[in-house]
């Protein structure tokens, strides 16, 4: 009984003992955070920073962040000065912000101090922003890239020259370009397709095992095209939308996975041009400065090569946008293009695009006949369709009738009214006065 009483002593102290020590710890979490909470409290952040040229927006490298401090901005060869606004958050005030715009001379940079202070404490979070002025004498591009190609080697500013080896999937060659400044001026050309030779596939895939990002030109080439406009050849097109410096946008894109809205200081550009399977192509970029007096031009030369089809499956088939041995209906093996080309309307299965074999089936609204030159031609079945002008000609003919009609009823019931007027005359038989009779001349009654 004696050792009893000792265990459940023994027990009720280690009891205690915990509890005292839980109650401990709890004191020392509820303290953390008090002072945490103090400390958040204390903490004041800017809830928004956007800089400007007059009505023009400068980006921000990296985008703002309340928690973030310090920033970089690149403005354009004619942004004389910036303008910066600054909004803290709620129940805390904003300390540097200048009342004037912040001139920065071609070439140079100015930074910026910002804080944003507790009013009551006067604590304060600092913010720095480092802003830098083209020359207005650059013709190199921020960026540059080729939808669903690999290129090599790996875009570089200084970069002139590439060897672009593209996707099977894509007859549409879209170069996706960024430029350094807002006002450089950009022309894109391109030379007459040519059937690409052995040389030139040899030097896309060494070039392309050179590339280090490789895998991911690679995951590149494999998505899907999206649609643009389409340029002839030797076609010029001019376009001043542009990309921050070192590719800003393409980094947010894949970086943060979304599209970025709003207004922005460089945005990203592209050119179209078609490239038919197994052939090759030379597309040159021309920049132009953004400083006119300086009249700096420099150009990217891009060479771009598309392979074939195997011996096995000779011909691309658009649709499906992989090579095949038989096109899908309405289509016809194009051996000159080595591609399954449509046929002509209306046709079903043809040898060539004035050679149809089939028609397409007949509907309840329209045949269709083969006729002697290769074309299906179109018949209407329904009967008001076939001979809707006789039919429209003929209801005009009724409505004119109709017309004619209504009008001479109306002539003679007019002209019915006025001889009977005419024709008898009142006699108001209680008045004295005698009626003579009037008899017509050669009548019976006039010869008494």
């Amino acid at each position: 009984m004696p050792q009893l009483m000792a265990i459940r002593r023994g027990d009720v102290v280690n009891r205690l003992h915990v509890l005292h020590q839980w109650t401990a710890c709890s004191r020392l979490l509820f303290a953390i955070l008090q002072i945490t909470a103090v400390r958040c409290e204390l903490d004041c952040t800017l809830a928004s920073l956007v800089m400007r040229y007059q009505e023009s927006p400068i980006d921000l490298e990296p985008p703002f962040e309340p928690f973030i401090a310090s920033y970089r901005a690149t403005l354009d060869w004619s942004f004389e000065a910036f303008s910066v606004d600054a909004r803290p958050e709620t129940g805390c005030e904003v300390d540097g912000v200048p009342r004037q715009p912040m001139k920065v001379s071609i070439g140079n940079s100015e930074s910026l101090r910002l804080y944003a202070r507790h009013p009551d404490t006067g604590h304060r979070k600092e913010y720095v922003v480092k802003a830098f002025r083209r020359l207005g004498s650059e013709t190199e591009l921020a960026s540059l890239s080729v939808v669903g190609g690999l290129m090599s080697p790996v875009f570089n500013a200084r970069q002139r020259e590439y060897i672009i080896n593209l996707g099977m999937a894509h007859d549409i060659v879209r170069i996706e370009y960024g430029l350094m400044d807002s006002e450089q001026r950009l022309t894109a050309s391109a030379q007459e397709e040519r059937q690409a030779s052995v040389h030139d596939t040899i030097t896309a895939d060494s070039g392309s095992d050179r590339d280090d990002g490789a895998s991911e030109a690679k995951k590149r080439a494999d998505e899907p095209e999206s649609s643009g406009r389409r340029l002839r050849p030797n076609a010029k097109y001019t376009n001043s939308t542009s990309l921050a410096d070192g590719g800003l946008l393409q980094r947010r894109l894949a970086e943060g996975n979304a599209e970025i809205t709003g207004e922005a200081q460089f945005r990203n550009a592209h050119v179209d041009f078609h490239l038919d399977v197994g052939f090759s192509r030379t597309m040159v970029l021309t920049v132009q400065c953004a400083d006119p007096t300086q009249a700096s031009i420099g150009t990217y030369t891009l060479h771009v090569t598309r392979p074939g089809c195997t011996l096995k499956r000779p011909f691309f088939n658009p649709e499906k946008r992989i090579c095949v041995n038989f096109c899908s209906w309405g289509y016809y093996r194009n051996a000159l293009t080595h591609r399954c080309s449509r046929c002509n309307d209306n046709c079903k299965i043809c040898d060539g695009l004035m050679r149809c074999n089939l028609c397409k089936p007949d509907t309840e609204d329209y045949s269709y006949i083969i006729q002697p030159d290769g074309r299906c031609r179109e018949v209407t079945n329904h009967l008001f369709r076939k001979y809707r002008w006789w039919c429209l000609g003929l209801g005009v003919l009724l409505v004119f009738l109709v017309l004619i009609g209504c009008c001479g009823l109306l002539q003679f019931c007019c002209s019915g009214s006025s001889s009977h007027r005419g024709r008898f005359t009142q006699h108001d038989p209680d008045s004295d006065d005698e009626v003579p009779l009037r008899y017509a001349a050669g009548s019976r009654f006039a010869k008494y």
